[in-house]
């Protein structure tokens, strides 16, 4: 299901009764300003309805429109819809497989890794935290303070392809608020981009951040702090480290694409609050600061870039 556009309510009732004898269905859905939302049920049939809706806007009177009444009047269409939306269609694992499978996975791993050592002579937390980061490596002990040691990125290049994706699972805990932070971002977020876009357009965009945000983790660090002995101090430049971990860089890609497509193309069925932009803004410039400790700030900042390409490739396109 997505969503043409948004009509005043006098015209929605002709516009969805003309595309009717087209073989169109549509749904009529009030929005908060007192218009009335276009809804496309098959998208098999987008690309006419979107040409109708087009077509309708540049001439809302033209004859071609013009359709028995049908026996709703707009003023009758309910608050809520009559037929079930697509959050309300059986339960969430049917509805956002992919969504509910991230979450699934990374709740799994975390209890691996954190309580995995409690067993006696077992050692599964560690063994997941390093067949789950980007390189294996060994903690080792540089100048009394342990550093970890590790083949750069040999085991990617051996075949391990999977590294590239597998360090957005580990969260730090059990009682930090990282993972249940990231899940719930995931859920509202995630949630949105495969109701609308589907489950494998949000697959490919969660595997082509994941990849990028991990790299650019792996081989950059950028942030700043200050602290009252040494005032102002940074951490830029090429600096490759393997301990790193989250999702944090999926979540940002996924905020820039909604907020790209709510932004550049209004008919995406996207929406994106000005507030929440802003609260995002300042909560990763928050981190970069240092105000939440080590933070992944690299990671935040390339997914963050790489969901607002992808989120504004179509008009970027078009406009080539």
């Amino acid at each position: 299901m997505r969503q043409l556009g948004t009509l005043a309510a006098r015209h929605a009732e002709r516009f969805a009764a003309a595309v009717r004898t087209r073989g169109i269905a549509t749904d009529l859905r009030p929005e908060a300003d007192g218009r009335v939302g276009v809804w496309i049920n098959n998208e098999d049939q987008l690309a006419a309805a979107r040409h109708e809706f087009e077509a309708f806007e540049a001439e809302p009177t033209a004859a071609r429109f013009d359709s028995p009444p049908s026996s709703v009047a707009v003023d009758e269409i309910p608050s809520q819809p009559t037929k079930p939306g697509p959050l309300d269609r059986g339960p969430a694992w049917r509805r956002l497989p992919v969504t509910c499978g991230l979450i699934g996975a990374s709740v799994v791993v975390c209890l691996a890794l954190w309580f995995g050592n409690e067993w006696p002579g077992n050692e599964f937390g560690a063994r997941t935290r390093q067949a789950m980061s980007i390189a294996s490596y060994q903690i080792v002990a540089v100048q009394g303070l342990p550093r970890p040691e590790w083949d750069g990125l040999n085991d990617i290049r051996s075949g391990q392809i999977w590294r590239l994706v597998t360090p957005i699972f580990p969260h730090a805990g059990p009682v930090s608020l990282h993972l249940p932070l990231n899940m719930a971002w995931l859920w509202l977020l995630g949630g949105a981009v495969e109701t609308v876009r589907g489950s494998w357009r949000l697959a490919m965009l969660v595997l082509v951040s994941a990849i990028a945000s991990n790299l650019a983790e792996y081989y950059f660090d950028f942030g700043f702090g200050f602290d009252l002995a040494n005032g102002l101090k940074s951490d830029v430049g090429l600096n490759p480290n393997p301990l790193f971990l989250g999702m944090s860089g999926v979540v940002t890609a996924l905020f820039g694409f909604i907020w790209m497509r709510a932004r550049l193309i209004p008919r995406s069925g996207f929406m994106m609050p000005r507030d929440m932009v802003v609260w995002m803004l300042i909560f990763l410039l928050a981190c970069v600061a240092g105000m939440f400790g080590p933070i992944a700030n690299v990671a935040h900042g390339v997914g963050l870039l790489t969901g607002m390409l992808l989120g504004a490739a179509p008009r970027l396109w078009r406009g080539a």
